[in-house]
């Protein structure tokens, strides 16, 4: 049964993964709502010892725009018949389903994966799919520690629904790991996804935390220095002396110079070019080819 409910009396989902509109989405669901109304009911569930207050499972965005649309009431659906592990793959599910997974960005995609992971395994629903993940989550634990039933129809169930291979969704859930800042740098490009699937493996926030700052401070962390603070941490000698040997590259050996024949030079540089043009081409065409390394496509074509 639909009601109308004040806004005030709704409140987030704790720990909602999926940012609101901003922008010109915003603008446009404000503007549809002052001329349609709300159209699609809120879902929402009575908050346990509160009066009259309730959390939103489906309809941020909705009850945001309409009250920045000057609205005081909206219309819902009240679910109370939902356990909190239901409730959370209520979320996940009408969120995913309401959004391209595409225009998620690392962060949404990973916190709001990790909450469904989490949902169908308090449930118990879907085994076949729930081993298959933790497997490639916990990629040191052999096949009869783990065992998975129905591998095809699982691949095929994820390929399906997000657009990602299994390895992929399984990173992005290991990716939950990060603390928010180092999320919100991958967000920005600050860090590529590999490096920060290898750094989610540092379950030390005040080390998390340590790396964060010398990324926000220009350094930058690729996946060879990813993968040796993961080594590192893996076998509990990583200080924060040590992650700023690492990252500042006082910790690795010193490659001995070499020259570049006059072969190579000729096959791919023009006569014309200057020496200090090559070199800028060069690094040009090394960074370009140590990103390209570090960053997976976007839909897990590992």
């Amino acid at each position: 049964m639909i009601q109308n409910f004040q806004i005030s009396q709704l409140t987030p989902y704790p720990d909602h993964p999926f940012k609101l509109y901003a922008g010109k989405r915003l603008d446009d669901m404000i503007k549809s709502i002052k001329e349609h109304g709300v159209i699609m009911p809120v879902i929402v569930r009575h908050i346990k010892g509160s009066n009259q207050k309730y959390e939103i499972l489906s309809g941020h965005n909705r009850v945001n725009a309409a009250r920045e649309a000057g609205f005081k009431e909206v219309p819902v659906i009240i679910r109370n018949d939902l356990t909190d592990a239901e409730a959370k793959l209520f979320v996940t599910e009408t969120n995913l389903m309401q959004r391209s997974f595409a225009d998620l960005s690392h962060s949404e995609r990973a916190l709001s994966l990790a909450q469904h992971y989490e949902a169908m395994k308090c449930q118990g629903k879907r085994n076949d799919l729930i081993g298959e993940i933790e497997s490639l989550l916990n990629p040191q634990k052999s096949s009869s520690e783990i065992q998975t039933k129905t591998k095809r129809r699982s691949d095929a169930e994820i390929g399906d629904k997000y657009g990602l291979s299994r390895d992929k969704v399984a990173k992005y859930i290991r990716l939950s790991k990060l603390i928010p800042t180092l999320l919100e740098l991958l967000n920005d490009g600050k860090i590529a996804f590999n490096p920060a699937y290898q750094l989610s493996f540092i379950e030390d926030n005040i080390l998390q935390n340590q790396i964060a700052e010398f990324i926000q401070n220009g350094s930058k962390v690729d996946l060879k220095k990813s993968e040796q603070l993961k080594e590192c941490f893996a076998k509990g000698n990583l200080t924060s002396k040590k992650v700023e040997q690492i990252i500042s590259g006082d910790d690795l050996p010193k490659r001995k110079p070499f020259k570049i024949s006059a072969e190579i030079i000729n096959k791919y540089f023009k006569h014309c070019q200057s020496d200090e043009e090559i070199e800028k081409l060069i690094i040009a065409a090394m960074e370009f080819y140590n990103d390209e390394d570090d960053e997976e496509d976007e839909y897990g074509n590992d």
